[in-house]
């Protein structure tokens, strides 16, 4: 018979014992595709939820989720070492399948786009007004202009005139050239250079300057709306 000191304990159970494996929560999730129709590329990554029981309803957990992409990965698979000044916001609308598709929700440039054109002794002219476009979507559009070196001194500052001439001249430019448009080509319009260009070239006669269309927010966005209103509608007739 062995003899133990008093106090210690002797397992029944020889060998170590096997731990069982946590397995993960996201490996009990079901994944969704992110799609849009704006651009070449209509699939942008993947969302999750838990599953849920037969009679659950998974559109009200995944509308109205949001998600940015940035234009080079919009625009062609082959953009792994390029980059665009410009992402674009969406929102999930309808779900069909595992698709989750997602209606236009604004646009913002890049951090770096937006630092890069805000220099030392040069005027910063910010300007923001709001559109309508045709199905009586609002949008808010801001704008980022800076003076360019017109001599050989260190400071290009504009009066105070004519900041004001120019911002009437791009308030113009956008309401002339956005009011009344699809979403469709308000997106493939945002996706471009030629407003910041145009603004460029009518103001060239005030001031010279850099535009950038930096930010659009959405103020009403009417395909969502729309959306949640025939759900709900939908679940009301059936209950």
């Amino acid at each position: 018979m062995a003899i133990r000191a008093a106090g210690t304990y002797v397992s029944k159970s020889k060998g170590s014992r096997k731990s069982k494996k946590k397995e993960s929560s996201i490996s009990k999730d079901r994944f969704y595709n992110l799609a849009t129709n704006y651009f070449p590329q209509k699939f942008h990554g993947q969302t999750s939820h838990p599953k849920l029981k037969a009679k659950q309803d998974i559109d009200q957990f995944l509308m109205g989720r949001t998600f940015f992409v940035n234009q080079a990965d919009l625009d062609s698979k082959e953009s792994v070492y390029t980059n665009s000044p410009r992402n674009f916001h969406f929102k999930v609308n309808d779900i069909s399948g595992n698709n989750c598709n997602s209606v236009f929700n604004g646009m913002t440039a890049t951090k770096e786009k937006i630092t890069s054109m805000i220099r030392k002794n040069h005027t910063l002219i910010e300007v923001n007004t709001t559109i309508t476009l045709k199905d009586q979507s609002i949008f808010r559009v801001f704008v980022n202009a800076v003076t360019k070196k017109t001599s050989t001194s260190l400071r290009h500052y504009a009066k105070t005139s004519e900041t004001k001439k120019i911002r009437a001249v791009i308030e113009e430019i956008i309401k002339s050239n956005c009011d009344g448009l699809e979403v469709s080509k308000l997106v493939s319009l945002l996706s471009t250079e030629s407003l910041a260009r145009e603004m460029e070239k009518k103001c060239e006669s005030i001031y010279p300057i850099n535009a950038l269309i930096h930010k659009v927010k959405p103020i009403k966005n009417v395909a969502c709306i729309i959306k949640s209103v025939v759900k709900d509608t939908a679940v009301e007739n059936s209950a």
